[in-house]
């Protein structure tokens, strides 16, 4: 779907954003029409189809919004930016920390595949890489913990 939108010349001008089927485009409001019926000749032009496209839903970005879990803001320069929002990291961070704390190793190879899943949804985003460093690091102390208790178990088993 990317490929598509980004072979429209003008959103080389403008921040596309697209999860699955869902597209947010962030670009100067009295562009919307002009930009929305560019999507709609990019999608017509594709072949693939064929895409039943809404009418667009255009909001200001004045003050921060979530659109799909993410957030956007204006940055510097009146420059539009989209990021993940803290609490929402925080809450991830607690929950998958939980289970890491508690989780077997057959339930901590669960939680390294969730975290293969989550880069493929937040891996845009430019802090997902620590949030990552620090879950990979912590599952990966549990399960070199684990493995030592079960290794010194098992050698108390044997000197027996």
């Amino acid at each position: 779907m990317v490929d598509v939108l980004r072979s429209a010349a003008v959103f080389g001008e403008v921040s596309v954003f697209v999860w699955s089927d869902n597209v947010g485009v962030l670009a100067p409001g009295h562009r919307a029409g002009e930009i929305a019926e560019l999507v709609r000749a990019a999608f017509a032009a594709h072949g693939a189809g064929p895409f039943n496209l809404r009418d667009p839903i255009s909001k200001p970005v004045t003050e921060e919004f979530e659109f799909l879990g993410v957030n956007y803001r204006l940055a510097a320069r009146s420059i539009p930016c989209a990021f993940i929002a803290r609490a929402k990291v925080n809450a991830w961070e607690l929950s998958i920390g939980s289970r890491i704390m508690t989780g077997s190793l057959k339930e901590l190879d669960d939680v390294f595949e969730h975290i293969r899943r989550k880069r493929a949804v937040w891996g845009w985003w430019a802090g997902w890489s620590a949030v990552e460093q620090r879950v990979q690091k912590n599952a990966l102390n549990a399960e070199a913990a684990i493995v030592a208790r079960y290794n010194l178990v098992r050698a108390a088993a044997v000197a027996q």
